[in-house]
């Protein structure tokens, strides 16, 4: 013999179910488009994490703020865009910035 709950049907559990999918379908997507429309920020956050703030060009390491996102776009120089409002505006202020890397010249002795 079975035990069966008082006062709760299948059909309810089976209509419960199904809100909780809907509702868990629309959590879902409201994170997807908060993840996407904040892409850039999230993905700054995780590479500051990553590589401890800092970029490195030979033996310099140069130190990257949080709200800044570095983006190597050739083989020696790297893109920085800023990811945050500008507090005076309050406008999306992506400001971008180049770190290059010459090479060094030699130093010659003007005496010789």
């Amino acid at each position: 013999m079975r035990y069966r709950s008082p006062g709760v049907s299948l059909a309810a559990v089976h209509i419960a179910m199904r809100r909780f999918r809907y509702v868990l379908i629309l959590v879902l997507a409201v994170a997807a488009w908060f993840a996407y429309q904040h892409r850039l920020r999230l993905t700054a956050w995780a590479w500051n994490i990553k590589n401890h703030g800092t970029l490195s060009f030979g033996s310099y390491l140069v130190p990257v703020p949080s709200n800044w996102y570095p983006h190597g776009f050739a083989d020696r120089d790297v893109l920085l865009f800023r990811v945050d409002r500008d507090p005076k505006t309050m406008v999306e202020a992506h400001y971008p910035v180049t770190i290059s890397v010459l090479d060094a010249r030699t130093k010659i002795d003007l005496d010789t």
